[in-house]
């Protein structure tokens, strides 16, 4: 059965949550980042899981990532939808693949999957409310999504 919400294709809607994110990634621009994820939440990678339960442990999640980002001289991310369906009228699944490019051009590594699990919320405003991360073959970038910085562990 295919869902439609208002005619937006599941495809626009993976596509501006990425933009959004992206933006936070590749520029520092961190300001309403907290605004794409639904709380809590749990992220997880090949290496392990971890919840996000607040504003800030976003935040510090993508603050973390930039660094690891800044370390491995990574100046674009590029993420190409790969399949993005509506599963409910207010849930669409995606599937993207994650391409780290430094400033020569050339990947770091062998582009990741990434599936993510978006919610249409009460406000009207579609979120990432789940993502897995298949990253294989770097333990730096998994430490770097799954490192508590956030100062409220629970």
């Amino acid at each position: 059965m295919t869902y439609k919400t208002r005619n937006i294709a599941a495809e626009d809607i993976s596509d501006d949550l990425l933009y959004r994110t992206g933006l936070a990634l590749v520029n520092g621009q961190f300001t309403g980042i907290e605004d794409c994820f639904v709380l809590p939440q749990m992220i997880e990678t090949t290496e392990g899981a971890r919840v996000l339960r607040k504003p800030d442990d976003v935040l510090q999640l993508f603050k973390g990532v930039r660094d690891f980002l800044e370390k491995s001289a990574v100046t674009d991310v590029v993420r190409t939808i790969v399949e993005a369906e509506y599963i409910a009228e207010d849930a669409i699944e995606t599937i993207h693949v994650a391409s780290l490019v430094q400033a020569d051009g050339q990947p770091l590594r062998a582009p990741y999957p990434v599936y993510s699990l978006l919610k249409l919320c009460e406000d009207r405003k579609w979120r990432i409310a789940h993502t897995s991360y298949g990253i294989i073959d770097s333990r730096a970038h998994n430490e770097a999504l799954l490192t508590w910085r956030s100062t409220d562990r629970d």
